[in-house]
């Protein structure tokens, strides 16, 4: 058996049993994985891959997009709104570009706002908060397949 069947498998199972605040973290644990897969293509000059790595970020910051709670979400959904416009605006340049830097900012902010809503999860659950580490499941896997999202949830954040 593939283990990047396994690997996608399992996150689909995930997503399919989160909470969902949990498939706020995961889509942004794909956005990382995908902006690290695209780093990758970059230095392995695979511009069909840093191509498909970068569109497939933009349709995840759109499902991050379209489910933001303007009427319950406070002042935070604006902001979230903002900074996934730029995020998308970003990963237009950084394609253009080839910029490597502009993938990594990107990563970095993502992996602070997914630390963030696990924060939330951990305070909706009542879970005490693990040691600060990157998953395994966001690093750098070359030639990794892209994770299917769970479709049709009800989640909004």
């Amino acid at each position: 058996m593939n283990a990047n069947f396994v690997r996608s498998s399992y996150l689909q199972i995930a997503g399919r049993s989160a909470s969902p605040v949990g498939l706020v973290v995961l889509l942004h644990d794909t956005v990382i994985r995908s902006l690290h897969r695209a780093l990758h293509a970059v230095k392995s000059d695979d511009i069909e891959q840093r191509t498909a790595e970068l569109n497939h970020v933009i349709a995840v910051i759109g499902q991050l997009q379209g489910v933001l709670n303007f009427e319950r979400g406070g002042e935070v959904s604006p902001q979230l709104d903002r900074f996934y416009d730029m995020a998308r605006g970003k990963i237009i340049e950084a394609n253009i570009k080839v910029s490597e830097e502009i993938m990594q900012q990107l990563a970095e902010q993502f992996l602070s706002l997914r630390e963030a809503w696990q924060q939330v999860e951990r305070e909706v659950s009542g879970a005490p908060a693990p040691a600060r580490t990157v998953p395994e499941s966001i690093a750098a896997q070359p030639g990794g397949v892209p994770v299917e999202e769970p479709v049709g949830s009800h989640w909004s954040a």
